[in-house]
């Protein structure tokens, strides 16, 4: 997975100097991941056949904490095999569950917006703080 992984980063223009910058982030950014799951369930809870996914007893808390450690990893300044491989089984995961594409892609989206607005709030160098949200 390795040559992937580094094309990957290369084609999404992911530095170590990027890498670096989302770890220092992160934990600034812990406080805000249980209103991010909440947000992010809420609005997959709008969507009747995704409420469905989500509806058998436990799997809402479960997916929350879920997407709390998911948000870590992508702060977590280390993008190699490891890191790829889980994403690879996320993506594995979604699809056995018959999640419709266009929702992984608008849920991210959504995930995304909202770790921006975090990284504003937490990171109070302006230029530290755009050069963390073009890493992210």
């Amino acid at each position: 997975m390795g040559n992937f992984l580094e094309e990957t980063k290369r084609y999404i223009g992911l530095t170590e100097a990027d890498a670096r910058l989302l770890a220092a982030a992160g934990p600034r950014l812990e406080r805000h991941l249980p209103r991010l799951a909440e947000l992010f369930y809420q609005k997959i809870l709008e969507e009747e056949g995704m409420a469905r996914l989500v509806s058998a007893p436990g799997v809402l808390e479960r997916l929350k904490g879920t997407l709390q450690a998911w948000a870590r990893t992508v702060f977590g300044g280390r993008y190699d095999d490891p890191y790829a491989e889980q994403r690879r089984h996320i993506g594995e995961t979604h699809v056995r569950a018959g999640v419709p594409q266009k929702y992984v892609i608008s849920a991210m989206s959504l995930a995304r917006t909202f770790l921006l607005r975090a990284v504003d709030e937490e990171v109070a160098d302006v230029q530290q703080a755009s050069a963390t949200k073009r890493a992210l």
